[in-house]
């Protein structure tokens, strides 16, 4: 048996835990049921790589505790983890800390309390994380559910984003960000968040609204850190930076691969079925909307399908990096296609008028802009449930597509203008 490996029994664990002061920390475990009795869970020294994990020693559940002691030179964040994947999150530093779990609920993150880091780490990073995941681990295992078996509709993907704490992304990365400048110094410690801080805006949340640019991708699939990352990560030693940098790189090139791998029918995207009124499936003729250009001219649909070959309408909004990301195609359609008769219709479903025209004058968006938060709305006479979204309407008024991108989008356009 390892030297450092403690079996709890609840008549002796005072004992202990008052008998231990030579170590530098004790982690005493909770597990809220017996489902892991007589298992041992494996405590690690976080690396952002996993397989890079540095194995310290495991400790045997007994009674639904545990306890642990060891000791460490400096704060270090650790990983506490089981064969099932289990797993919970604490810093080594000296004192008493408690950790405590619930395997029912294996979607919310593991609470730490009893020495500085930790309480800031369960108040800062644990807790608006378990906020969400309260909300939405459930529905997410129900979504799960509903793919596998084919019966998981658009209608219920916007329920699922409905009821998103929309104020929780930006609280939660407020707080990260607390962390982190609290604890910079320490990268053993804040290496994760800083990691995921990065990456965040990689991931392309749906439900998140926050504007401020964390990193910048250009055409390469490179990136530059903004302003106040490179501050953080210029506190860093060389070989910190180094291996953030790495991370962050390897990430951006694994979310290339899998766009590709989308692209190249490799990899399926789980299908939802959409759900959409009859009257605006493909085949159908098109419903009229009104509203005013960006350049306050007035715009009806009716009159734009009247006077071109084929009309594209090009759902979207100023906080959609995905949007953002597809502007470039939509901008080289409209050249390419406009003398031919095409005429794109920018549809945006921003709330404020500010950045709506920010990204129309980043982007070069010079084809008619119309916001969807005017009146008739657009989107939800479409049905729109999630942007990007495109809608081809023919020279008869026949809705000849939806929801087409990239390769299928303008092979489309070329076969109805031809």
């Amino acid at each position: 048996m390892k030297k450092n490996l403690v079996i709890l029994l609840p008549a002796v664990f005072m004992l202990f835990f008052t008998a231990c002061d030579k170590a530098n920390y004790t982690l005493y475990g909770q597990i809220a049921d017996h489902s892991l009795d007589g298992s041992y869970l494996q405590i690690k020294k976080y690396r952002l790589r996993p397989q890079e994990s540095i194995y310290i020693d495991s400790v045997k559940v007994e009674n639904g505790q545990f306890l642990f002691g060891g000791s460490t030179d400096a704060p270090y964040l650790m990983v506490i983890a089981n064969a099932k994947g289990f797993w919970g999150r604490f810093v080594a530093e000296p004192g008493k800390i408690r950790i405590a779990f619930d395997p029912a609920k294996d979607y919310l993150r593991a609470t730490v309390s009893g020495t500085r880091i930790n309480n800031d780490y369960q108040k800062l990073i644990i807790e608006p994380s378990n906020g969400y995941w309260t909300v939405m681990g459930p529905l997410y295992e129900k979504r799960k559910e509903g793919l596998k078996a084919g019966t998981w509709t658009s209608d219920d993907e916007t329920a699922l984003d409905n009821a998103c704490p929309k104020d929780n992304w930006s609280e939660t990365q407020k707080k990260r960000k607390d962390f982190i400048d609290k604890y910079i110094q320490n990268a053993d410690v804040v290496q994760e968040q800083l990691f995921l801080f990065l990456t965040n805006e990689i991931d392309w949340k749906r439900h998140s609204r926050d504007k401020e640019a964390i990193l910048g991708l250009d055409d390469d699939n490179k990136y530059e850190y903004a302003d106040d990352n490179a501050r953080w990560l210029s506190k860093l030693s060389k070989t910190y930076r180094k291996q953030m940098d790495n991370a962050v790189e390897e990430y951006v090139e694994m979310m290339a691969e899998i766009r590709e791998r989308i692209k190249n029918k490799k990899l399926t995207p789980p299908k939802i079925k959409e759900i959409l009124p009859e009257s605006v499936q493909e085949g159908q003729p098109f419903t009229d909307f009104s509203g005013t250009t960006a350049d306050g001219k007035p715009f009806s649909l009716k009159r734009a399908v009247a006077e071109h070959k084929l009309v594209m309408l090009d759902f979207w909004a100023s906080w959609c990096l995905p949007c953002l990301k597809m502007m470039p195609e939509v901008a080289a359609l409209h050249e390419k296609y406009k003398d031919k008769g095409l005429l794109v219709v920018g549809i945006s479903s921003d709330r404020t008028e500010e950045p709506w025209r920010e990204a129309m004058e980043k982007f070069k968006m010079v084809w008619p802009q119309v916001r969807s938060a005017e009146k008739d709305r657009a989107g939800e006479i479409y049905g729109i449930r999630n942007i990007p979204y495109t809608i081809l309407i023919d020279r008869n008024g026949t809705i000849a597509a939806r929801n087409l991108r990239g390769e299928e989008l303008e092979a489309k356009i070329a076969e109805i203008l031809e």
